[in-house]
């Protein structure tokens, strides 16, 4: 839940930034708006990391997940120690490994395919301009709502279940855009707007959870650091080859066709690294 809450950011940002771009844009072009952008990025994150971030637990008096000494993970002989060494070469002689930075890319090389193009997919079928970057800022507000939704509900049923749910929410958005094509219906669109701000919500906060009940300990910095280059990865390979499909046989068709595709070998990936192996039952009430 607490994943949850702190991605929330990655959803709000399209709702503001994307209609204040588009603004920017029309009023004095794209090299003016990319000035502006990089004033933002400069003097938004910058302070709020100097003030807010922390390293460890203890730096807030806490202790690791903010549980007690006692009852930490730690204790139990089936779980992963915070002071677990896990090293590389170890790790990546292990499937669970790989399918753990796999399903991420996957992931996020969907997401891409879809984000990166869905204004101009928009366009291209009539929709007005000002209407397409208005349902991009929706998808984002969704997707705030619902990681912090999904890391609530992964706290109780498992990682895997949530994961599923929303990788079922986004294969069923990537169907309404592609109905979208023949039937032009804006209920369509609308229902996309809800089951992909769904299926994105489900990302951050399933990545960083999963990490974390799998490779406590003081080598966590570097295997996240890993997940994130693979997820680096798949953003670029699903942004470029959804142009090049277009390029290629002028439509979007069989890129939202692979993006399905994608979403349901990330979710039979997500089973084996099987994160409810290793977590201590939440004790949290269902409110």
């Amino acid at each position: 839940m607490a994943n949850g809450f702190a991605s929330l950011g990655i959803g709000m940002g399209p709702l503001v930034f994307v209609p204040l771009i588009q603004y920017l844009i029309h009023l004095r072009g794209w090299a003016f708006a990319f000035v502006i952008f990089s004033v933002l990025v400069f003097t938004i994150p910058f302070p709020l990391i100097g003030l807010f971030l922390r390293y460890r637990p203890q730096e807030m008096g806490l202790s690791v997940d903010g549980d007690l000494l006692s009852n930490s993970s730690s204790n139990r002989e089936d779980a992963p120690s915070w002071t677990e060494d896990h090293r590389i070469s170890k790790l990546t002689k292990t499937p669970r490994f790989w399918s753990f930075l796999l399903f991420p890319s996957l992931t996020v090389f969907r997401v891409y395919i879809v984000i990166v193009h869905l204004v101009k997919y928009l366009i291209d079928h009539g929709v007005d301009r000002i209407l397409a970057a208005s349902l991009f800022a929706a998808v984002g507000a969704l997707s705030a709502a619902f990681r912090f939704f999904w890391g609530w509900l992964s706290d109780r049923v498992g990682r895997e279940i949530t994961y599923t749910l929303g990788g079922g929410c986004f294969a069923s958005a990537i169907l309404c855009l592609i109905l979208f094509q023949p039937m032009t219906s804006i209920g369509l669109l609308y229902l996309f707007v809800l089951l992909f701000g769904a299926g994105w919500g489900v990302t951050a906060p399933m990545f960083m959870s999963i990490a974390g009940d799998l490779y406590k300990g003081k080598r966590f910095g570097l295997i996240y650091g890993m997940l994130e280059g693979m997820i680096g990865i798949g953003a670029a390979i699903g942004s470029w080859l959804a142009g090049y499909i277009f390029d290629q046989t002028q439509s979007y068709l069989w890129a939202f066709i692979l993006a399905i595709f994608s979403c349901i070998i990330s979710i039979l990936l997500a089973w084996p690294v099987a994160p409810r192996k290793y977590r201590q039952p939440s004790p949290l009430p269902l409110i």
